[in-house]
């Protein structure tokens, strides 16, 4: 079991008062001077200092604290990808009016019926007939899509725009993150 493993198998066994930090040092130690490869909790159990039923129940609640873990990276990997179709949803959008290819208007109606179907914006438009498929797609095709981290505050952008000569700043702290393309 790994060092941080046994750290949280230990937070567990004192939270649930079924054994001792000195009993935990004394199997720390016992582990640190064997070559067997044995867990804090197969220690523990082998000096008597937890019964199998205390040692299954602190297993259980590892599981559902490495299952809440995957549950949050999941939920934040979902968040992120949401935020970056929201980007590029709002990118395609200002360049479909600023070209006059749709009235903002009609922006608006695909909008809608994008964040009711759950669907990009793209899609939304090409599934009301309000763009055709072709002119998205060479707009699609042109955009930047980019990951820079800020050399000054250390923040994360996920960029989408058209190339441009304009540098790209940071939100965050306004410093020069990518020089523009020329």
């Amino acid at each position: 079991m790994a060092h941080t493993e046994n750290d949280e198998f230990a937070r567990i066994a004192l939270e649930e008062g079924f054994c001792t930090r000195e009993q935990i040092e004394r199997c720390l130690r016992i582990q640190s001077r064997s070559d067997e490869r044995l867990s804090l909790g197969q220690s523990l159990l082998r000096e008597g200092f937890l019964t199998e039923e205390q040692y299954s129940w602190i297993l259980v609640l590892l599981r559902q604290g490495a299952k809440k873990e995957r549950k949050a990276e999941l939920s934040a990997a979902v968040a992120l990808a949401s935020a970056r179709q929201g980007q590029e949803d709002r990118v395609l959008g200002g360049i479909l009016v600023s070209e006059g290819w749709i009235s903002a208007e009609l922006l608006k109606v695909g909008m809608e019926e994008a964040a009711r179907s759950g669907r990009p914006l793209a899609e939304a438009l090409k599934a009301l007939g309000l763009l055709d498929p072709a002119r998205v797609a060479e707009i699609l095709r042109r955009l930047e899509r980019t990951e820079r981290s800020c050399p000054s505050c250390g923040a994360t952008l996920s960029i989408v725009r058209l190339p441009t000569a304009h540098p790209i700043r940071c939100p965050r702290c306004g410093s020069i993150v990518a020089p523009g393309r020329p």
